[in-house]
């Protein structure tokens, strides 16, 4: 007989990497490990690479011509930070046909998120692709 254990947690335990969600209303949501990589900026930039399809968030203390403004929605695991991307999403054709969450990486100051990798459904917790 299997040596099962209870699982007695209420929440999970909070993400330890950056997770950047690409969401199907034209938003770009971030968990509190992708926020923090940025330096807790107030505005970003967005960024994109065609050639190798990634999008870059890049960090800004102030708001410029280019800036779209960074909200926060608190939460029991630290919180959620997102930005209103439409505009962009739709400019670069990056599909809003699901909400897709995406392991993100550093490179120098910027955040990047491949969308050649799958990622995961956040609505319905599948892999995509």
């Amino acid at each position: 007989m299997p040596n099962f254990e209870t699982f007695e947690k209420r929440r999970t335990p909070p993400a330890s990497e950056p997770f950047v969600s690409l969401l199907k209303t034209g938003v770009i949501s971030m968990n509190v490990v992708a926020y923090e990589s940025l330096g807790r900026p107030e505005y970003l930039e967005f960024l994109f690479d065609k050639k190798d399809k990634i999008v870059g968030l890049r960090p800004l203390k102030a708001e410029t011509q280019f800036s779209y403004p960074i909200r926060e929605l608190k939460s029991a695991s630290g919180g959620t930070f997102s930005a209103s991307a439409k505009a962009f999403m739709l400019f670069y054709g990056i599909s809003m046909t699901s909400s897709i969450r995406r392991l993100a990486f550093l490179s120098g100051e910027v955040l990047c998120i491949d969308l050649k990798d799958p990622g995961v459904d956040v609505t319905s917790g599948r892999v995509s692709g």
